[in-house]
């Protein structure tokens, strides 16, 4: 059987995987076709059947993570790590050359050892603590195998390569090296590691001895440092000092206070404005169409277009009054060219009302990340979870409250997540609501060009964050968010607050702090709420 007969009579049908029952049928069809125990001495042919039959891809060496699997943010966005690449990135260049030359068979078989662990903890009895006895998650293995995992594999092929330099005064030995990899890294190898590294590195090689305790994993570096004799003999020895600690940290109160004033402003004042604006720049862009025009034309058409339909438009407030300047500084994009240089003179005075097409964009974006504040500090969501919302997840229940669904990734037995629900304030409904219409509109008059390639084509998009922003080339209305940390600095830099609240970057789990310190300053009896909202398991 070739391979290509081998790969597509194992890989299962493509089935909706967005719950853990794909997940788990194709462990159980991996199951009937190898046993566990024969994994690591499986060749590379059978590795990638195996690999295939899992949803993992069908090429040695690049792991591919099924996105739907992936909690939502920036691994979604890049599921596939090539393993050599990896390795090779923390291997010193002079040992690098030789690795990718005379070396290579064994920078191959490091490859194939790396898989198989992978491929280990995808299948079998990997989990520890409260995860004991289970296979990892999708995005734990993500981490591992980008990461942790490599930077070992490179601390092993660096030990074989010094010590064949001391046997033979070169790194000839190397391509004949036929013994195992791992089994070269002692205790006092890793130091090389960042702290940070070093520990999950460390916990990696447990992992393994844990999996050699039940017959599924030979090749196991030693945990064990210098000997006795060798520590009392050489020079003192002491811990490094620890690390500086970093926890999230609620935002100031005066901070909350501001922020949630002009996410308010933003989402009840000035959004419907760019509602009437987008009806208007969805007509011009249709009147473009079909007219033969080359794409530079189409494009100055629709520029003139919009700075005629924003010099006509009467800025008002939710009210039907006109709508003076924004009550806190709102910056817009410079404008380019020789203007610029004029605005730099000026930094201090607001550019308003808007006149471009960046300006558009400009504020459909913040208005997006207002929105997203609002979610944040609603639902207290973790990163994933509210990247991961999508534009139909309010729903109403019977007895009149209104909810958010989602999924949560953390805590959760599944492997793609398991739904939950979030109970909604008004306000956060109508954020989370007017979104999916903000990033609709985002996508029919987000570009000026008459004919982007990133279009999607018919594909139904179903997102809720869009990658909104003023910048040319930077705009892509019809990808979702994967940086939401970077969105929320953007937006406080553009609204006239602080980067760094209290000393630290703004970050989205701070809002989850914050609000979590919002309940236990309000309400009794906040510890079981707490752990109610955001999705503990215990009240520890």
């Amino acid at each position: 059987m070739t391979l290509a007969l081998a790969v597509s009579s194992h890989v299962p049908p493509q089935e909706d995987s967005t719950g853990s029952e794909d997940i788990r049928a194709s462990q159980n069809r991996a199951l009937l076709a190898f046993e566990l125990e024969s994994v690591t001495s499986l060749d590379e042919e059978q590795t990638v059947v195996l690999q295939g039959i899992l949803r993992h891809g069908t090429t040695l060496g690049t792991w591919h993570s099924p996105p739907e699997w992936l909690p939502s943010g920036a691994p979604r966005a890049r599921p596939d790590v090539n393993i050599r690449r990896r390795i090779v990135a923390f291997i010193p260049q002079a040992l690098r050359t030789e690795l990718e030359g005379r070396s290579s068979a064994l920078l191959s078989r490091a490859v194939l050892v790396a898989t198989h662990y992978t491929i280990l903890l995808r299948m079998g009895p990997s989990g520890t603590g409260r995860a004991m006895g289970r296979p990892l998650g999708a995005n734990q293995i993500f981490g591992i195998v980008n990461s942790y995992l490599p930077q070992l594999l490179a601390v092993a092929l660096r030990v074989l390569a010094d010590r064949s330099k001391r046997e033979s005064g070169s790194w000839s030995g190397l391509a004949r090296y036929h013994g195992p990899l791992l089994e070269a890294v002692n205790l006092d190898d890793l130091d090389t590691l960042s702290a940070n590294a070093k520990q999950h590195v460390l916990k990696e090689c447990h992992r393994m001895h844990i999996l050699s305790a039940q017959g599924l994993w030979q090749d196991l570096p030693a945990l064990e440092g210098e000997t006795r004799s060798t520590v009392l003999a050489g020079p003192a020895r002491y811990n490094p000092p620890e690390g500086a600690k970093n926890p999230h940290l609620p935002l100031p109160d005066d901070y909350v206070s501001l922020l949630g004033q002009r996410c308010l402003w933003l989402i009840t004042q000035l959004a419907p404005n760019l509602f009437v604006l987008g009806s208007q720049l969805e007509r011009a862009w249709h009147a473009t169409l079909g007219k033969g025009w080359v794409p530079n034309t189409v494009r100055e058409r629709r520029r003139q277009a919009v700075r005629d339909i924003f010099s006509r438009h009467v800025w008002r407030d939710r009210s039907g009054a006109a709508l003076g300047d924004p009550p806190f500084p709102l910056a817009l994009s410079k404008p380019k060219g020789f203007k610029s240089k004029l605005a730099d003179d000026i930094t201090d005075e607001i550019r308003w009302p808007p006149k471009t097409h960046i300006d558009f964009m400009s504020l459909v974006g913040t208005v997006q990340a207002a929105h997203m504040c609002i979610a944040l500090l609603s639902t207290g969501g973790r990163q994933s979870e509210v990247l991961d919302l999508q534009r139909n997840c309010v729903e109403r229940a019977v007895d009149g409250r209104q909810y958010a669904n989602g999924k949560t990734f953390k805590l959760v037995r599944k492997l793609g997540g398991e739904a939950r629900d979030w109970q909604l304030p008004e306000l956060a409904v109508l954020a989370l609501e007017q979104q999916s219409r903000l990033v609709a509109l985002g996508e029919r008059v987000g570009l000026l060009a008459p004919d982007d390639s990133a279009r999607p084509g018919d594909t139904q998009l179903s997102h809720l964050w869009a990658q909104l922003s003023a910048a040319p080339g930077a705009s892509s209305p019809w990808l979702p968010v994967t940086d939401i940390n970077r969105v929320l600095v953007s937006f406080a830099r553009r609204i006239g607050l602080e980067a760094q609240p209290g000393g630290q970057r703004l970050r989205s789990h701070r809002f989850r702090k914050t609000l979590a310190r919002l309940v236990a300053l309000a309400l009794t009896q906040a510890p079981r709420i707490l752990m109610d909202v955001f999705g503990h398991k215990s009240m520890e």
